[in-house]
């Protein structure tokens, strides 16, 4: 991936990732922002993810992890996960293709290390 295309991935992840960890937003609302930067599969998964389970309501940092010719990952940090973010790249445009929750090196709650807000069979 182009540096340009990269950065324009960066900005995606992080707007998609804003929408995503407001789970106090009424579910249609919440499901028109993050459909809006996703994938038509994860679009599909998110259907059946319940907003409220999301762990998270601030972004804290968006880091690049690696990058192809089509795809580029970041590990996101938010207030309650972490999460590993992959952006596909397609006739110029850049949308999230999965998401999953990364395990943490130290304690962040005490609730469970996973992300109950990640829908399941996201991940690549």
């Amino acid at each position: 991936m182009e540096p340009s295309a990269a950065a324009k991935a960066r900005t995606v992840v992080t707007r998609f990732v804003t929408a995503w960890a407001h789970p106090r937003w009424p579910r249609t609302k919440w499901l028109a922002q993050v459909t809006a930067d996703a994938t038509a599969e994860l679009a599909a998964d998110l259907e059946t993810t319940d907003p409220r389970n999301v762990p998270a309501t601030t972004v804290v940092s968006v880091t690049a992890e690696s990058a192809t010719d089509t795809d580029a990952t970041f590990l996101v940090v938010t207030d309650g996960a972490r999460l590993r973010v992959v952006a596909r790249s397609s006739g110029g445009r850049s949308k999230v293709a999965s998401l999953e929750a990364v395990r943490r090196t130290g304690p962040l709650t005490p609730s469970s290390p996973s992300s109950p807000g990640t829908p399941s069979g996201t991940s690549s």
